[in-house]
Formats: C-alpha cells, structure tokens, sequence
C-alpha cells in the first residue's frame, strides 16, 4: 500500500480559535469547577471532624467498648470487633466458593447451559451498582396487589 500513502497530521490544532478546541477547554473548566464545588461539603465536614473531634481520638477510643445509656465514656471495641467477625466469616464462604466456581467454568463448564447461565449472571452483577442489588431483593410497592370489590377478582397495582 505504498503508492495509496496519506499525507500524516505531524501537528494538532489547539488554539483556542477552533470552536471545538475552545468547547473542550471550557468544559474541561466546567467539570474541574463542579467537582471542587461538590467536594467543598466533603472537606468542610472532615475538617470539622478532625477540629473539633480530633482531641477525642485515641487507642481506648478503639479497645473500649460501647457504654450503656447515659454512661460516659466508652468506646467503639464491640463494633470494630463485630465487623472484622462478619468480613472473616463472610470471606470464609465466599472465596472458597468463588474459586471453585471459576475454575469450573475455566476448566469443565465450556459451552453448557450452566456455564452460560452462571457468566451471564456475573457479567449482568458486574454491571449493576450495588445500591440496585440491594433494593431488588427488597419487596417492592409495585407487587402488591389493590384491594378488590367483592364479586371482583384482585389486580396489580399500576401507579
């Protein structure tokens, strides 16, 4: 293909009298403007934090645990613990489960029903964030039923 060569682009345009060079630069202002606009309450709150919180910070903060109603003092031990026995546990059963899994499906699944079935359903959790996740396991308004006239069979709720 020697002979159908294209003259190369040795030099991009980027001043600022290009319409779309011009856009890009003010929307690349715009979006940096928006994100420091939006992470202003962010750094506000954490400064307020360590300002007045910071003192209150140490390692009994951390050992103790939670005190009573109207008891002072006290820290956050139970809570710190009861968590890493939720990741240990919850860990313990599903990394197990996941390599077994995906090595099934390397090695043994191929083509079958069951492998289809089991990488559709990781590709479509994949794609999906975790706040949809949980609020499709919970019962939702839309599957309940209208309250019928007697005489009248009961249909779903369309609002």
């Amino acid at each position: 293909m020697s002979g159908s060569a294209t003259p190369a682009r040795s030099e991009l345009n980027l001043s600022l009298g290009n319409a779309r060079t011009l856009a890009d630069r003010v929307l690349t202002f715009v979006a940096i403007a928006l994100a420091v606009f939006a992470l202003f309450p962010l750094f506000s709150v954490l400064y307020m934090l360590i300002v007045r919180g910071g003192h209150l910070l140490s390692p009994s903060l951390f050992s103790e645990l939670t005190p009573g109603a109207g008891m002072e003092g006290g820290g956050i031990g139970n809570a710190l613990l009861g968590t890493l026995i939720v990741v240990l546990l919850a860990s313990a059963i599903s990394l197990p489960l996941g390599i077994v899994a995906a090595i099934y499906l390397a090695e043994y699944a191929g083509e079958s029903r069951l492998g289809t079935l089991v990488r559709f359903a990781g590709k479509v959790l994949t794609g999906l964030p975790r706040s949809s996740r949980v609020f499709s396991l919970t019962p939702s308004s839309s599957s309940r039923q209208a309250p019928s006239a007697p005489g009248q069979a009961a249909s779903p709720c369309r609002s």
